[in-house]
């Protein structure tokens, strides 16, 4: 009888024994999989890159948003054509629901932050952003990576604006001087049925660490701006030393509404009171604003954010958990939408993962190149060694015993060329690495998170191949053990490799 525990020794003499036929095979796997090492290596870096770029510069590591806010994204909506003029739902106990996140465990620190589109004006340059409202200090603790190239964070209390160093660039180009810190900018967003005009002061320049279309249109400002840009204002603050707005609209609204009939009996109301009649919201909203002096903060909806951005101390902290820790705090799941930084990103980085998963499809199309020949190659060699195979069944091996065979040769094998072909991918990444190929294509530096070119190999993505070997290996065996295992051992010891 044959015994299970001389298989190792049988499959290793017979493994030798069977190098020069499968040689072509395995000069194919050890190339599959050193280009599997490489591309797989330059996935991760992408992957890892672009979340590394993400998380500590934009999104954090998880937000939270209004439970109806799934078109949109920190960026604004996804909605096509229409998108820029929406404005994304509040959090209107914004405060609450930041204290409730950092309460939790896993949470290391969180910040609000308002998104708004507007178009950005300085002399005769005007350009469109993306505007995130934030409250400076506490960004600054929320993001401690984030470069600024040049001027300084603004003060609390002051309506000021940063912008992105690639759209600094552009503005100076187009103006034909370099912008100076201090200088005015004018802020317009437009809704459905009115507008929105606010002046900021340029307070400084920041950079992100790759050049992409969508990061390149964003630029920071004060909270209370951006919530007056997406219409969360009610006026400006009152000062000391005048009226509050409960005073003003007390000695004015006689004036504000007047009409036709009480000018004429007042001989110093002016000639065009009839205007009058047409006094709307905007109108009072623009009085109080162009009142304001320059670089004052708006009195704003205060809490009115639309996105929590959360950095969290622990990778158990996901989207799920939040969510769950946010409904035992008292804060409705339905009314809460806590999702990670991908699809809170959207568009490239959404735009990426499609780009990942095709050059995926395209390595797999490489693994079924080389399961194929690995296939092919066993079989032939499976029916070519019939007659040994019928003998080993005619002295008494059972079938269990010969597919365990056949099946061990395959595993051994394409594990041996898995092994040298690892080798080479790795060496083949550290040249790679060791070159320093610079990108040129945003698109490309966008996905790979780096204007350099990096492969990233680790012990893990090693024996996540290796485990792939044996998975080709059993599954390019699976044939070939059909074909020997319907065989009889009186025809297989005759050469007839034909099914009883």
């Amino acid at each position: 009888m044959f015994q299970f525990a001389a298989l190792p020794e049988l499959i290793f003499r017979n493994v030798r024994r069977q190098l020069p036929r499968l040689a072509a095979m395995g000069v194919a796997l050890v190339a599959a999989f050193a280009l599997l090492l490489i591309g797989n290596a330059l996935l991760l870096t992408s992957s890892l890159g672009f979340e590394r770029v993400y998380t500590d510069h934009i999104t954090a590591d998880l937000t939270v948003a209004a439970g109806t806010a799934q078109e949109f994204t920190l960026f604004g909506s996804q909605a096509f054509l229409v998108g820029e003029h929406e404005v994304p739902p509040t959090l209107t106990d914004g405060p609450e629901l930041l204290e409730a996140l950092r309460r939790q465990p896993g949470v290391a620190a969180a910040g609000g932050l308002v998104s708004a589109n507007a178009r950005l004006e300085i002399d005769d340059a005007e350009l469109d952003h993306v505007l995130f409202g934030v409250d400076f200090a506490e960004y600054r603790e929320l993001f401690p990576d984030l470069e600024l190239v040049s001027g300084e964070w603004p003060e609390p209390g002051r309506a000021a604006i940063i912008l992105q160093e690639e759209r600094y660039r552009e503005l100076g180009d187009e103006l034909g001087r370099e912008l100076e810190p201090g200088e005015p900018v004018l802020l317009t967003s437009a809704s459905a049925n009115s507008f929105t005009i606010r002046e900021v002061r340029l307070a400084g320049v920041f950079r992100y660490p790759v050049s992409d279309p969508q990061l390149d249109r964003v630029a920071l400002i004060d909270a209370p701006t951006a919530r007056a840009l997406n219409g969360h204002i009610y006026a400006r603050a009152p000062q000391e030393d005048e009226p509050g707005e409960d005073d003003l609209f007390e000695e004015e609204i006689d004036d504000m509404f007047a009409t036709r009939d009480d000018a004429a009996g007042d001989d110093t109301a002016p000639d065009d009171t009839a205007e009058a009649d047409e006094i709307t919201l905007e109108m009072v909203e623009e009085q109080f604003a162009a009142e304001a002096p320059a670089g004052e903060v708006q009195a704003g909806v205060e809490g009115a954010w639309s996105f929590a951005l959360v950095r969290s101390s622990d990778p158990s902290a996901t989207p799920r958990s939040v969510a769950s820790a946010l409904e035992a705090e008292g804060f409705a799941a339905s009314e809460y939408l806590v999702r990670g930084w991908r699809t809170s990103a959207g568009g490239s980085a959404l735009l990426v993962t499609v780009l990942q998963i095709v050059l995926n499809l395209g390595l797999a199309f490489v693994t079924l190149g080389a399961l194929a020949v690995t296939s092919n190659a066993l079989v032939l060699s499976v029916l070519e060694r019939s007659r040994e195979i019928g003998t080993l069944r005619a002295m008494g091996a059972h079938k269990p015993f010969v597919a365990a065979l056949i099946a061990g040769e395959a595993i051994v094998f394409v594990l041996a060329a898995a092994a040298v072909g690892l080798l080479l991918g790795g060496a083949g990444a550290a040249v790679l690495n060791r070159a320093g190929i610079e990108i040129a294509n945003p698109l490309l530096v966008t996905l790979f998170g780096s204007e350099r070119l990096y492969a990233t190999v680790t012990m893990r993505l090693v024996l996540y191949h290796l485990a792939g070997g044996v998975l080709v290996s059993l599954l390019a065996v699976l044939y070939p053990l059909k074909r020997v295992l319907g065989i009889g051992p009186v025809r297989a010891m005759a050469g007839d490799s034909q099914h009883d």
